[in-house]
């Protein structure tokens, strides 16, 4: 689950698109709005394409499972409060489970979002 519709999310969902790993992308505001009506258009060296995502509103979530990774590529400003908002988050398929024991990986530069994250996830890797 990729938390973060940004360059570097929606960048990571077309190269999962493209390579046929299961994926969603959860973003927010008009951003998102546009990439599940559209769809992204996505350049590279070898050309540009037009992609279809996987796309979730924040408001609308994926439903979470035990294997789910979490892949956080919100801003730095942004990452407390999507940490917070994603570690209560319900596992659909265990009994009281929540986000908190997922694992989840870090996209920004340096080290504070992983210290931000070991406060409520247990394994974190940036």
């Amino acid at each position: 689950v990729i938390v973060g519709a940004g360059a570097v999310g929606a960048s990571l969902a077309a190269q999962f698109e493209l390579s046929g790993i299961t994926y969603a992308l959860v973003g927010r505001g008009a951003q998102i709005g546009h990439i599940k009506k559209y769809g992204l258009s996505y350049q590279r060296p070898s050309g540009k394409r037009q992609i279809g995502l996987n796309a979730f509103d924040l408001s609308d979530p994926p439903k979470l499972a035990l294997d789910d990774i979490l892949l956080l590529t919100v801003k730095t400003q942004d990452a407390a409060s999507s940490l917070a908002s994603w570690s209560w988050r319900q596992v659909s398929d265990s009994a009281g489970a929540t986000a908190a024991s997922l694992a989840i990986v870090t996209f920004q530069n340096g080290l504070a979002t992983e210290a931000m994250a070991l406060r409520t996830f247990a394994r974190v890797y940036g």
